[in-house]
């Protein structure tokens, strides 16, 4: 008699622990998914301006001002006067690539460039997701880097943009 009650409690056992590995193996997928190079597509906003990153053509990200912060003042240039290049410095800002040339490095973007319109210099540049809204983005000279904390634009489905920047 006791051996059959030993039986249904181990059967008991059993069936709760495979369903709760059944529901542990089946979310290890969302838990463990590796993060997607081209997730740093899509729009962010980056403090001053919204940056839509899209694919340069090659594979690799690139990215263009689509919008400077209407919260601007008026004294701040919205046209790229800093630009080293004296027929550039006419140019609006929105449309401006301020992101290219970068290198997949075990799941990271390196080795690009970042334009900075506030001064007209680009350094080396690094793109690395936090979360799947959140990227630092660094900008470097030599091993001395500054990061910026981008959030990506949550955008409705009457806004999506297209997968790609075509400038």
């Amino acid at each position: 008699m006791n051996s059959i009650k030993e039986t249904k409690i181990f059967r008991t056992s059993v069936r709760t622990l495979s369903l709760s590995l059944l529901a542990i193996i089946a979310a290890t997928p969302v838990l463990a998914q590796e993060t997607n190079i081209s997730d740093v597509y899509g729009r962010w906003l980056t403090g001053d301006a919204t940056v839509e990153i899209g694919d340069c053509g090659d594979g690799t990200p690139c990215g263009y001002i689509i919008k400077v912060d209407a919260q601007r003042s008026q004294s701040d240039p919205l046209l790229d006067e800093h630009n080293p290049e004296k027929s550039q410095q006419s140019n609006t800002l929105v449309g401006t690539r301020i992101l290219h040339g970068f290198i997949n490095k075990k799941g990271h973007w390196r080795h690009g460039r970042i334009y900075n319109p506030a001064n007209g210099k680009s350094y080396s540049s690094r793109l690395e997701l936090e979360t799947p809204t959140k990227m630092v983005v660094k900008g470097c000279i030599g091993p001395f880097c500054q990061k910026q904390i981008w959030v990506r634009k949550i955008i409705s489905l009457q806004q999506k943009a297209p997968n790609h920047v075509a400038h």
